[in-house]
């Protein structure tokens, strides 16, 4: 009876969504099941395909990839909170530098910032706490300077 519950309730909760093999065994603790059932149904599930670490890891990089507005350091901690093996966020982040032109992104945003009135300083902590690199941030609120003095306006 008690293993048709767990599988019940493992099965609900992936009815909402996929989760990560760690998520879904977090979960089922916090339900109340024992570490040994939720582990032996976590990997039951894994060998039968209704859980997958690397497709959570591809479905979040794919919806990164299409409208990226973060660095790679913020889908790095993205990724790390949802429980998936260090090699496999690697292999995830190292993909997502290769798709995504964090430097753009960075620039677009620094941009709008800076359309709806926002000063450079403003701009350079925004774009840290969206996961961009020192660099990344430095070389878009430099694109803003040399935007200002293109159209004549002062800079600071």
């Amino acid at each position: 009876m008690r293993s048709k519950d767990i599988r019940q309730t493992a099965f609900r909760i992936l009815a909402r969504r996929d989760h990560t093999r760690r998520e879904l065994y977090n979960k089922l603790l916090q339900r109340g099941y024992l570490p040994c059932e939720a582990g032996a149904l976590c990997q039951e599930l894994v060998e039968q395909g209704y859980m997958s670490d690397s497709r959570v890891a591809a479905n979040l990089l794919e919806n990164a990839s299409i409208q990226p507005a973060a660095g790679a350091l913020r889908f790095r901690q993205r990724l790390q909170s949802r429980g998936l093996p260090p090699a496999l966020i690697e292999d995830t982040v190292k993909t997502y530098r290769e798709q995504v032109d964090a430097s753009a992104v960075a620039q677009r945003l620094a941009q709008a910032l800076f359309a709806r009135g926002k000063d450079a300083a403003f701009v350079e902590r925004h774009l840290w706490r969206k996961g961009f690199s020192t660099q990344e941030i430095r070389a878009a609120v430099r694109a803003l300077d040399d935007t200002c003095i293109d159209n004549g306006q002062p800079e600071g």
